[in-house]
């Protein structure tokens, strides 16, 4: 969006767009940054920064209240606010999009494909290491499946997709996006199968606002990273914390060594 058009927005990808441009003219007016996502949760009482992102990408509508103040923290013009509030009537009246998260059939199908392929090469591996002359001493522990699950808790009870996805890290410690150690095209979505290898003791990681303080049923706070090989061969760190619930607690899989 170059420039704001309140009669434009017609869905909630429009209106994210709309926000996401008074912010960007905010920081172009006052020679400044771009507001962060947490100075904005703060400034607006809206919560979690990722409340804040879901609201800037289109995902979720804000309250009224909370629409009035972002609007204000970002120098709409009054005009410009009643569009945003009207827009949000309208669209508060549709039916969300479907996200393109997989579904849970294709989940499954690809978690079968996923073990399908991690059952040959753990045949080929036995093959490799067996010969004539000295027979296998130990089984080899094959990858395990495992699902994605790139959401956080927010408020008391809800669950949501992260506005940012989840991705492979060289070293298990979270931000590796802003610390230089994420595994570039790595990124996965909710729904996502990857195969893990080991377990190793990382950094603390959470997939919850620590400031909110709220308890949530969904929090998880975890210090276990399991190490796992993207589509290319590389290996990388995902936290625990950001797999399905039945997928924590180590799997009995090996230390990382």
């Amino acid at each position: 969006m170059d420039q704001f058009d309140g009669a434009a927005i017609h869905t909630r990808d429009d209106f994210g767009a709309a926000l996401r441009f008074l912010r960007r003219r905010h920081a172009e007016t006052n020679n400044c940054p771009p507001l962060s996502l947490r100075d904005i949760a703060a400034r607006t009482k809206a919560g979690s920064h990722n409340t804040v992102s879901n609201y800037l990408s289109g995902r979720t509508l804000p309250p009224p209240e909370t629409l009035r103040r972002l609007a204000v923290l970002f120098g709409a013009t009054e005009d410009e606010r009643q569009a945003l509030a009207d827009a949000r009537s309208r669209l508060s009246e549709q039916r969300p999009a479907k996200p393109d998260a997989p579904t849970p059939k294709n989940r499954t199908r690809s978690l079968i494909a996923l073990t399908a392929l991690l059952a040959s090469l753990a045949t080929l591996a036995v093959i490799a290491f067996v010969t004539d002359d000295e027979p296998a001493t130990s089984a080899v522990t094959a990858p395990i499946p495992v699902i994605v699950q790139n959401k956080v808790a927010l408020g008391t009870d809800g669950l949501a997709e992260d506005g940012t996805p989840a991705y492979l890290s060289a070293r298990p410690v979270p931000r590796c996006a802003r610390n230089g150690c994420k595994l570039a095209g790595t990124e996965m979505w909710s729904g996502a199968a990857i195969a893990v290898q080991c377990q190793a003791k990382g950094s603390v990681m959470h997939n919850y606002d620590v400031a909110a303080g709220a308890a949530n049923p969904h929090n998880a706070r975890s210090e276990l990273w399991y190490r796992a090989a993207a589509a290319d061969g590389r290996t990388g760190y995902i936290s625990e914390v950001y797999l399905e619930p039945r997928f924590r607690g180590g799997l009995g899989l090996p230390q990382c060594g």
